[in-house]
């Protein structure tokens, strides 16, 4: 019975734990005011402008992690990446976490803006 209870009691918080190691990519448009990172959505109005910077970031990834982003335009080595999008077109930035141990999985976040109009 002992050994029952011990085994629950530690498939629990192995699920415990890889819930906390969830990653999730969070993201905000830039504007002229403070900006806050926000998980897996943001959008923003910025007035009068067609182009804006979207800056994505990949949540808690490991020590060590590389990133493979699907723009081209980001860094395999940094957690952040920042693109121009366009007014009224909604981007979707996706990401594949490999991290040391092996393992590896994706997030994604998608970033918009309107100008005022």
């Amino acid at each position: 019975m002992k050994k029952v209870i011990k085994l629950a009691c530690g498939l629990a918080l192995s699920i415990g734990c890889t819930a906390a190691m969830a990653n999730t990519m969070s993201c905000y448009v830039d504007t002229p005011k403070y900006d806050e990172f926000t998980t897996n959505q943001c959008d923003a109005i910025v007035w009068g402008a067609n182009i804006a910077t979207a800056v994505f970031r990949v949540d808690d990834a490991p020590s060590g992690s590389r990133i493979l982003w699907s723009d081209n335009r980001c860094s395999d080595t940094s957690n952040m990446c920042m693109i121009s999008i366009h007014a009224f077109r909604n981007y979707t930035m996706k990401a594949t976490v490999l991290k040391p141990d092996g393992t590896w999985h994706q997030v994604s976040a998608s970033a918009s803006f309107e100008d005022g109009r």
